[in-house]
């Protein structure tokens, strides 16, 4: 987030923010964990994979005050985010240029190592360190004593990139750079016996 030139981008700062999530998730704070990750997704709606994944995690696992969080915080993002749509869609003249391409361009793995070179060390590193880190990333998700947030939000950026993202958008790779990257939050784990 520092970078000068990222330092303006909301998907470094929603990238932070589910980073912080997930620290707190592992320290056995749910409410605070979806907390954390209804910010990001109200600073960025590329939060929306991990605000999903964490959703269905605390379906899974009962935690009904942390499930009824995540059903406030999707509801109010759902008015948040009419109203933009109402202002922008107020805001356009008949000479706005319009996309003839949608989102959903199933870009494949191409795409996915272009967002995975966002990751921090793979940004200044070889083209082959990416076949490498995404190797090591889904390794991460396979591996069972990772935390589960980590790995279920790996696991949904991994699938999100694979489906979605037109080519200029590699950069939201950093949303995704804080979980996928970060084995620290799994040695944590496997120390404290979370």
């Amino acid at each position: 987030v520092a970078a000068p030139s990222l330092v303006l981008l909301g998907e470094s700062w929603a990238g932070v923010l589910i980073g912080i999530s997930v620290c707190v998730y592992v320290r056995g704070r749910p409410i605070g964990g979806a907390a954390l990750g209804l910010l990001a997704l109200f600073v960025r709606e590329l939060s929306a994979p991990y605000c999903a994944a964490c959703t269905v995690i605390a379906a899974y696992n009962r935690r009904w005050r942390e499930l009824a969080l995540w059903g406030i915080g999707a509801c109010s993002y759902a008015v948040y985010y009419g109203l933009h749509l109402a202002h922008v869609w107020a805001a356009q003249v008949p000479a706005d240029a319009i996309r003839e391409r949608t989102w959903l361009t199933a870009g494949g793995l191409p795409f996915l190592l272009t967002t995975v070179r966002w990751a921090g060390w793979p940004f200044v590193l070889p083209d082959a360190a990416l076949a490498v880190t995404l190797v090591l990333i889904v390794a991460g998700v396979a591996n069972p004593r990772a935390p589960v947030h980590v790995r279920a939000s790996s696991a949904a950026y991994m699938t999100f990139f694979l489906l979605a993202g037109q080519p200029f958008n590699h950069y939201w790779g950093l949303m995704a750079a804080p979980t996928c990257v970060s084995p620290e939050a799994s040695r944590w784990q496997a120390r404290s016996g979370a």
